[in-house]
């Protein structure tokens, strides 16, 4: 089927200036033409489109890219042992397809994600692609490794040593892993132990899970905090770094020259002040958050000036786009944002061919918001129409497929 969109403010997503009163030609799933309205409407393609959406006074973008998420277990309510760790996979299941429809209501039309419990994330991505539920198109890590003990080990693949670790991922790989994800440090689940400071791995474990996915074409990951810890990885061969909620000056520099991204997750903690106690978050880590985000947005914004590469993603509370709120708020453009949930996002999930901005030959991904996102970020919250491989879903009717406990 052709479709015509018409009539639209274009951002494409490479980082280019808007193109006005812009047309764009889809054919069955992919994008056929873009180009101006005066140069498009009128060909024998576009007057033949079997259906035409008008799009004047609108803006169009690419569909939006949620570079971490955890799709099974975001949103979730309660303490991490309640929420997760004492869930049942087949329950989590149908958590993440609500959470599914959720994504697609607010744009986001690719998602990758960086660790589930058991089977359940690859579970979502077959029934996605086979057309059994509505969702996100997936990059899934299936489980997280960790060493014994590690961070978030309650619901990781287990590994101890190079071998252990090598055979982990060939594991992960073998069940549907598209990306192989370790734990390089400690996290935030635990007040006694498994601290954010603390290295989790060796060198030479990192590279053997590495170099597993690298044999098989995939991309890796890393949850790291520390800067030590972020050095290893990247002597380990990591493809992009998960959090770096520690990172200094220096080891950002060092980032940006060796062309490493991260995905700060800057939402996973600042969504605790307006969602926390709505989720059943503790309030003393509410509390912690409040007091140190003057802190944190200053330090953020140093980073941001090391010219590392940031892109955009949530983990496990919040939305992408409360995320990129805070990116323009440490000093991006509105712009910068929005490339880094959309042509940076593609480009760490290693799909630049198919999805993350508006050409010819990609996936027809789109959103379509009122008003100007470059003008004001928080446009993108305004969604009128998500097109994801060509389909047209309508935000309210997406809304009222999904449980009330999530609205």
């Amino acid at each position: 089927m052709l479709q015509l969109i018409r009539g639209a403010r274009l951002i494409d997503g490479t980082g280019k200036g808007p193109l006005e009163n812009a047309s764009i030609l889809i054919e069955g799933e992919k994008i056929l033409e873009v180009a101006k309205g005066s140069d498009l409407q009128h060909s024998e393609q576009a007057r033949s489109a079997e259906m035409v959406i008008d799009a004047t006074g609108k803006t169009v973008v690419p569909g939006l890219i949620n570079s971490h998420e955890h799709i099974t277990w975001r949103r979730s309510f309660g303490s991490w042992e309640s929420r997760v760790v004492a869930k049942d996979s087949d329950w989590l299941v149908a958590r993440g397809a609500a959470n599914c429809l959720i994504s697609l209501r607010e744009g986001v039309t690719t998602v990758r994600d960086l660790g589930a419990k058991g089977n359940a994330a690859v579970a979502l991505k077959a029934a996605i692609e086979e057309g059994i539920i509505l969702g996100p198109r997936m990059r899934v890590c299936r489980n997280m490794i960790s060493m014994t003990g590690g961070h978030a080990w309650g619901v990781t693949r287990v590994a101890d040593g190079p071998d252990e670790v090598r055979k982990a991922a060939r594991e992960m790989l073998l069940e549907g892993a598209d990306i192989v994800k370790l734990m390089g440090s400690g996290g935030a689940v635990s007040k006694v132990r498994d601290f954010p400071w603390s290295p989790q791995y060796t060198v030479e474990e990192m590279r053997a899970g590495f170099e597993e996915a690298h044999k098989q074409g995939r991309t890796t990951t890393i949850h790291c905090h520390p800067p030590v810890g972020i050095r290893m990885a990247v002597e380990a061969g990591v493809d992009c770094i998960e959090h770096a909620g520690l990172l200094d000056w220096e080891t950002a520099g060092f980032l940006a020259q060796r062309g490493i991204p991260i995905v700060p997750t800057l939402v996973a903690s600042d969504s605790f002040l307006s969602l926390g106690a709505e989720y059943g978050r503790d309030p003393e880590a509410i509390e912690e958050v409040r007091r140190r985000r003057p802190e944190k947005m200053k330090h953020w914004r140093r980073i941001l000036e090391s010219g590392v590469t940031m892109v955009a993603g949530v983990d496990s509370l919040g939305d992408l786009n409360m995320e990129l709120s805070l990116f323009v708020e440490i000093g991006m453009t509105p712009m910068q944002a929005l490339v880094s949930a959309t042509k940076l996002g593609a480009e760490v999930l290693g799909m630049s061919d198919q999805v993350g901005t508006i050409e010819p030959g990609k996936y027809a991904d789109l959103l379509v918001v009122a008003g100007d996102p470059l003008g004001d970020i928080n446009n993108l919250r305004r969604p009128e129409l998500v097109l994801k491989g060509g389909v047209a879903h309508v935000p309210d009717e997406l809304a009222r497929a999904i449980g009330t406990r999530l609205k």
